[in-house]
């Protein structure tokens, strides 16, 4: 999780405030991790850009959440197991995220409470619809260790022609014959689409 305090982002302003994300990020970093957690990839460098690049903070810092849910239509406010729980550290406002039982301090990034840190009314609810896993093309099966590698016949092939291209040397074209007497009667005459067998 990410803390607000990293160099990348820490001074970076809230809107026109004069208000930086080291001293008052809290609830911006907060929204950044539970995108992360949700499986998005950003972090609150981009998400205080993005914010400030619609106007999502009022002249004295303080975020607009309605913008949340606009630069991110991802988010459902109003209920949905996502917390952001607002309190006081010391004299200062202080959000920290609840999601999926675990609450996640901005200030270092980590879970846990901080010492001192004392809830107040003013909270959100909140839910985030997860990010869909890329799809993944499969990987060709590869050869078993030690197993036959084969080739497909293509037109305008000779088993030399083979041999150069799969094994170097087109002088090496007996193996291949050798390896495929099953199939091959004559070595002048292979067909396309004939699956062989390579030494």
């Amino acid at each position: 999780m990410y803390s607000q305090k990293d160099g990348r982002w820490a001074e970076r302003c809230l809107g026109s405030s004069g208000l930086r994300m080291d001293q008052y990020g809290c609830v911006v970093t907060s929204v950044a991790n539970l995108l992360l957690a949700a499986g998005y990839e950003t972090d609150p460098g981009q998400v205080v850009d993005k914010l400030n690049s619609i106007n999502g903070f009022t002249e004295r810092g303080l975020l607009i959440w309605g913008k949340v849910e606009e630069a991110y239509p991802q988010f459902h406010f109003g209920g949905g197991g996502v917390r952001f729980r607002k309190g006081l550290l010391g004299k200062d406002v202080h959000w920290l995220l609840e999601y999926n039982g675990t609450i996640t301090d901005p200030i270092t990034g980590k879970e846990g409470v901080p010492e001192g840190w004392k809830e107040t009314e003013g909270g959100r609810e909140a839910g985030i619809d997860r990010a869909e896993a890329p799809a993944v093309e499969p990987e060709p099966e590869a050869p078993a260790e030690g197993g036959p590698r084969t080739y497909t016949v293509v037109e305008g092939d000779s088993l030399s022609k083979i041999a150069q291209k799969e094994l170097g040397d087109g002088n090496r074209w007996p193996e291949i014959f050798d390896l495929n007497k099953d199939q091959i009667a004559d070595p002048d005459l292979i067909y396309p689409d004939q699956v062989l067998k390579l030494p």
